[in-house]
């Protein structure tokens, strides 16, 4: 477990140090399940958005505008994205540098391009992308032969394969999302809003 809001001070981008959140160290709020290699290396750095004031003790914590991603929130996850050799990177959506500083800072103090973690990510990557393939093949069979019951089934069962992987509860399912959106597939895209 790791504190999002860290407890004993909160360091600038530039490392200058502030009081930290000390009143929330016991507010379940501010958990987060975090690998020995993100917390380490997230420390107590916590920078703010500049021109946006850090809120004293008790304050509301909803007048910060946090630099770092923040996995709980529902509008941040999405904004990491992946590429073929692991990396963690800013999603595609993204066209303003604000999302985009935050999601290239995140990685970087995160440790989110830590070696195993990438490494992973590209087995997740390459075993989807065969996934894919597979589908490829057997809709095209299909395709050959719409009364073909045996091979439509097939291409279905492949399919099913593929939404397994982007499901939100299986390891690593973003990164199977990102190899299912980088195909450019119309049809496969459709599989994201039915996974």
């Amino acid at each position: 477990m790791e504190h999002y809001r860290p407890k004993k001070s909160a360091k600038d981008l530039d490392g200058t140090s502030h009081e930290g959140y000390w009143w929330l160290a016991f507010a379940w709020e501010n958990y987060r399940i975090c690998g020995n290699a993100g917390n380490r290396k997230k420390s107590t750095f916590f920078p703010l958005r500049n021109g946006c004031a850090r809120v004293g003790e008790n304050g509301d914590i909803r007048y910060e505008v946090p630099m770092l991603l923040d996995p709980v929130d529902e509008d941040d996850p999405v904004l990491l994205f992946f590429d073929i050799e692991g990396h963690a990177i800013p999603a595609p959506h993204i066209n303003n540098d604000w999302e985009r500083s935050r999601v290239e800072y995140s990685v970087e103090r995160y440790n989110l391009d830590f070696p195993p973690l990438m490494d992973k990510r590209k087995t997740v990557w390459a075993e989807c992308w065969n996934r894919v393939q597979e589908y490829r093949r057997e809709l095209c069979m299909c395709e050959k032969d719409p009364t073909n019951a045996v091979a439509c089934d097939r291409v279905k069962q492949a399919a099913k394969r593929i939404r397994v992987m982007m499901r939100e509860e299986q390891e690593l399912s973003a990164v199977a999302r990102a190899c299912v959106q980088s195909t450019g597939d119309e049809r496969l895209a459709g599989f994201l809003r039915s996974s």
